[in-house]
């Protein structure tokens, strides 16, 4: 299981996106395979985009399967979500980032270990349906009406 993110992660993220999202601390399912690096010299600066999931499988079972069985599992564990988007998290060179489950959660409302549980149990369920290749990440996110 992953570590929680770094406060040097957390900033890093926030200030390098264009929304400016501030990283739950279990925001990883992918900590044990890419783990952050401090970033150094000119990388310090690159800044990362939103990019659509086009043609990644997730998007065929999402509205008839996996969606309802996110919103069930994260429902159950009583995580306070604000959003849930499919999207790829890119920097400037990256041709085809890999797909991110992106949940968002109220600041605050989620320790390290909760977080983490919800994360995994996201994944599990992305496996269930032979969807080995989308991570999972948490972040910090207000929804305003």
């Amino acid at each position: 299981m992953s570590q929680g993110t770094s406060k040097k992660e957390q900033a890093h993220t926030t200030h390098t996106t264009i929304s400016s999202p501030f990283l739950a601390n279990p925001s990883r399912t992918n900590a044990h395979t890419s783990p952050w690096v401090t970033p150094t010299g000119d990388s310090e600066v690159l800044r990362k985009e939103l990019r659509p999931s086009y043609g990644h499988k997730i998007e065929i079972v999402w509205g008839d399967k996996l969606g309802r069985k996110v919103i069930d599992c994260l429902d159950e564990l009583n995580v306070k979500w604000t959003s849930l988007d499919i999207v790829r998290i890119a920097t400037d060179d990256e041709p085809s980032p890999p797909v991110v489950l992106w949940i968002g959660v109220n600041p605050d409302t989620l320790s390290f270990s909760d977080g983490n549980t919800a994360a995994f149990k996201c994944l599990d369920l992305l496996r269930e349906l032979d969807i080995t290749d989308v991570d999972v990440e948490i972040r910090e996110s207000v929804v305003w009406h």
